[in-house]
């Protein structure tokens, strides 16, 4: 402890050029250890008898309580040991004196709301005053959102993260605190969803509810997605092909399996044609099966040849035209054998009934099962030798129930 003796001399070499202080010869023009510079030079600058970190006065400027610096070296932007807050327990003060202070980690002194506090010169003596307490310094806490700096880091508002709400294009992203004040994240306003790759109506889905586009017709029928990868999409046709047999549009024209032509086969009695297509399926041409030839103007055997080997046979045609019905006509006495015709019944009903056998030079005609008002018109042939009689084979009727009994009983009864 420094004595009485001692302190009153380091106070008059302030004011004096020198004094002898029992042995200790101190100069006058005592220097302050108000600086980092003064802190920082190896020297008792105010002659107090401690030295840089070991003298309280140099606590602002990053001495720490174990007499090292603080972070590794003096902060030479602290200002002066009064004006930053030192502790000046090392220096004696004067009545009424006021200081500025700060309890804390020196570089939070000052710094957002770790605000200075102040402290009074206390209890003086003949030897000089003391510090009294620092009051008023702000301290540290934890950050808030309100434009200060709480924790005294130098950062305002610092820590606070960002935050995103919405979806799509209501998508929005905010700083958590801005201006001083929490801020509320508000999503965007959907509408209508367009083909752009973007989620318009913000649902989650990119570009849905377009749908399918469609273009041509048949086997040039094409579908494509209305959007895709964010862009609207053209539909083109196929190209038309050669129209075949597979049930399908194949040309392109809107029908299918048109201008197909049918297939014949076989010659005479023995000559067939089917459609050339049916229900997509090729059709297929078998021709009837020959008989024995006879006498009837026909190729009975499908050889290419008609009537021949029959000794005697000839065959002559007949036109008809007979005004009603129920009428009957009949073979000339020459060739007195019908074997064949060609008929048309002029009345409305869907059955015709020719009856005839095939010794009888007589024909019957009769449409529906009502006589009276009728026409008949056509070819009847007759032979000179008998035949099969009249049927469907060798007598056509323009009826779509054609009916060919040996006699007039087998036609519908008469009302």
């Amino acid at each position: 402890m420094r004595s009485r003796t001692t302190v009153l001399c380091v106070l008059a070499s302030g004011l004096l050029e020198s004094c002898n202080c029992g042995g200790t010869f101190v100069t006058g023009g005592v220097t302050p250890e108000d600086s980092a510079t003064e802190c920082a030079d190896g020297t008792d600058d105010d002659q107090d008898g401690l030295v840089d970190c070991d003298d309280p006065d140099c606590a602002v400027f990053g001495c720490g309580s174990d007499g090292g610096w603080v972070d590794g070296g003096p902060r030479a932007d602290a200002g002066t040991a009064a004006d930053s807050g030192a502790s000046g327990e090392g220096r004696p003060c004067q009545a009424g004196e006021t200081q500025k202070c700060y309890s804390g980690p020196s570089t939070q002194a000052g710094v957002g709301a770790c605000a200075f506090g102040t402290r009074e010169c206390l209890a003086v003596t003949e030897l000089g005053g003391t510090w009294g307490p620092c009051v008023g310094a702000g301290q540290p806490s934890v950050e808030f959102c309100d434009g200060f700096d709480n924790d005294c880091n130098g950062v305002v508002d610092d820590g606070f993260v960002q935050t995103t709400c919405g979806v799509g294009a209501c998508q929005r992203t905010i700083d958590v605190c801005a201006s001083g004040s929490l801020q509320a994240c508000v999503p965007g306003q959907p509408v209508s969803e367009v083909c752009n790759g973007l989620d318009d109506d913000c649902d989650g889905v990119v570009d849905q509810g377009f749908g399918e586009i469609g273009c041509g017709t048949g086997e040039c029928a094409r579908a494509v997605p209305a959007c895709q990868n964010g862009a609207p999409q053209a539909c083109t046709p196929g190209a038309p092909g050669v129209e075949t047999c597979d049930g399908k549009d194949n040309d392109c024209d809107g029908q299918v399996d048109e201008d197909i032509p049918d297939i014949t086969c076989g010659q005479g009695l023995c000559l067939r044609t089917v459609s050339g297509c049916a229900n997509g399926v090729p059709g297929v041409c078998v021709p009837g099966t020959p008989q024995l030839e006879i006498c009837d103007g026909l190729d009975n055997d499908c050889d290419g040849q008609v009537d021949e080997g029959l000794n005697g046979c000839s065959v002559v045609s007949s036109s008809l035209n007979i005004n009603g019905d129920c009428v009957t006509a009949n073979c000339p006495a020459a060739h007195p054998f019908p074997v064949g015709c060609n008929i048309t019944m002029q009345g409305g009903d869907p059955r015709g009934c020719i009856a005839n056998s095939a010794a009888s030079s007589t024909v019957y005609f009769q449409e529906g099962d009502k006589c009276g008002v009728g026409r008949v018109t056509g070819t009847l042939s007759c032979a000179t030798l008998p035949g099969v009689g009249l049927n469907a084979t060798n007598c056509h009727i323009n009826k779509a129930t054609p009916l060919y009994p040996s006699s007039a009983s087998g036609c519908p009864v008469v009302q």
